[in-house]
C-alpha cells in the first residue's frame, strides 16, 4: 500500500515537473519571440534611416551632376542645363554673366548701348569689353554678309519698333532718313575704344547678342568640363557634350504645330522669322526683321530661316545668329555667303521647305 502511494506520488511529481518545464519552455519561447520581434523592429528602423540617408545622398549627387537655371535677359527667358561636377558653379557664373551683359546691351535708358546710340562721339572713348567685342564682330559680319545683316541699322530698327506698338506705318521721310544713317563704317574701333562719326547712326545688337552670349556661356562650360543645353528663348539653342538633343522647328504660319524635329549634338541653332513681333495692315505683314537696303521689314517670300553651325566653328553662336538674320533679308541669294558645313532651312511664305547643305528634318 505504501509502495503504491509512493509510486503514485512519484508519477504526480514527474508530471508536475514536466508541466513546469513545458511552461518554462513556452515562456522562454515567448521571450525569444519578443526579443526577435524587438530586434527586427530595431533593424527595420535602422534600415529605414539608412535608406533615407542613402536616397538623399543619391538625389543630392544627381542634382550636383545635372542642374538647371533660368535667367531673364536679352529680352527673353534663357534656360541653361548643365551636367558635370561643377554644374552649379558654372550656372551661377553664367547667370551673373548674362545679367551683366543685359545691363550693358539692353534697351534700358541707362545701358551702355543706349548711351552710345544717343550721342556723336568725336573722340575715342573706352567701352566695356563686351560692347567692344560685339561691335567688332558685328562690323566684321556686316561685311561678311554683304550688309544683309548690318549692325548699324539701329535707327531703322528703333523706328519700326516704335510704330509696331501702335500698329502704324512710319512716315516715308522718317524711313528714308533712318536708312541714310546705316553705315557700319561710321564706327571706328581701336584698342577697346570707339569713335562715332555720325550722331544719328545707331547700333543694333538684335541678330548677334544671343549668339554672342551662347558662345561666352559655352566657353564657361568648357573651362569647367561641363556639358549641357542652352535655350535662348528658342531663337538660339546650343547643345554641347555627348548627348544628342531633339529640337522642334516651328511652323511660321501655325506656332501650335511643328514642321519637324532636328537633332543637335555639339552644334548651335538659330532661327529668325516674320512670325514674332509683327502686325498686319492692308494684308501686308510688318515684322521686326528690317531690310537695311529698303528700310522696310523683309518681304521676299521667306517666312523663316533656321541655321545650324557646328561648335568647331569660331564664334559658332554669332555665326548662327547673324546668318539666320542675313538669310531672312537676302533670301535664296544668301547661299553665296553660307560657309561649307553650315546647314540652313528656308521656309517660304507659301509653306515650301528649302534644305541647304544637308539640313535634315525629321517628321
Amino acid at each position: 500500500m505504501l509502495k503504491s502511494n509512493f509510486k503514485n506520488y512519484f508519477l504526480f511529481l514527474s508530471f508536475f515537473c514536466k508541466k513546469k518545464r513545458e511552461k518554462e519552455s513556452n515562456k522562454e519561447k515567448e521571450r525569444k519571440k519578443t526579443l526577435l520581434k524587438n530586434y527586427l523592429e530595431e533593424y527595420f528602423k535602422i534600415f529605414t534611416v539608412f535608406f533615407i540617408i542613402f536616397f538623399s545622398m543619391l538625389v543630392t549627387g544627381c542634382q550636383q551632376e545635372k542642374s538647371e537655371k533660368s535667367v531673364l535677359a536679352l529680352d527673353t527667358v534663357i534656360t541653361l542645363t548643365a551636367k558635370g561636377e561643377n554644374s552649379r558653379e558654372v550656372l551661377n557664373e553664367s547667370a551673373n554673366y548674362l545679367t551683366n551683359l543685359d545691363k550693358l546691351a539692353s534697351f534700358d535708358e541707362y545701358s551702355e548701348l543706349n548711351l552710345l546710340n544717343k550721342v556723336e562721339i568725336k573722340d575715342f572713348i573706352k567701352v566695356s569689353p563686351e560692347i567692344y567685342d560685339m561691335l567688332s564682330l558685328g562690323k566684321y559680319y556686316t561685311d561678311f554678309t554683304k550688309k544683309n545683316y548690318d549692325i548699324s541699322a539701329g535707327a531703322l530698327v528703333n523706328l519700326w519698333d516704335k510704330n509696331r506698338k501702335s500698329e502704324t506705318l512710319p512716315n516715308k521721310e522718317d524711313i528714308l532718313f533712318a536708312k541714310s544713317t546705316v553705315n557700319a563704317d561710321n564706327f571706328l574701333l581701336i584698342d577697346g575704344k570707339v569713335k562715332k562719326s555720325n550722331a544719328n547712326t545707331k547700333i543694333t545688337f538684335g541678330g548677334i547678342a544671343k549668339g554672342y552670349a551662347a558662345d561666352k556661356i559655352y566657353s564657361l562650360y568648357k573651362a569647367k568640363n561641363v556639358t549641357g543645353f542652352m535655350n535662348f528663348g528658342t531663337s538660339t539653342i546650343l547643345a554641347c557634350g555627348d548627348k544628342t538633343y531633339r529640337v522642334g522647328i516651328k511652323n511660321p504660319r501655325d506656332e501650335e504645330k511643328m514642321l519637324g524635329v532636328v537633332t543637335l549634338k555639339n552644334e548651335v541653332l538659330s532661327t529668325s522669322g516674320d512670325y514674332e513681333r509683327y502686325f498686319i495692315k492692308n494684308n501686308v505683314r510688318y515684322h521686326h526683321i528690317i531690310d537695311p537696303f529698303t528700310g522696310y521689314p523683309t518681304n521676299n517670300g521667306i517666312a523663316s530661316v533656321t541655321v545650324i553651325v557646328p561648335l568647331s566653328f569660331e564664334h559658332a553662336g554669332v555665326v548662327s545668329d547673324v546668318l539666320s538674320t542675313a538669310l531672312m533679308v537676302a533670301g535664296a541669294q544668301g547661299e553665296e555667303f553660307l560657309p561649307a558645313g553650315v546647314k540652313a532651312l528656308f521656309v517660304t511664305t507659301d509653306g515650301k521647305l528649302v534644305f541647304v547643305n544637308g539640313f535634315e528634318l525629321e517628321k
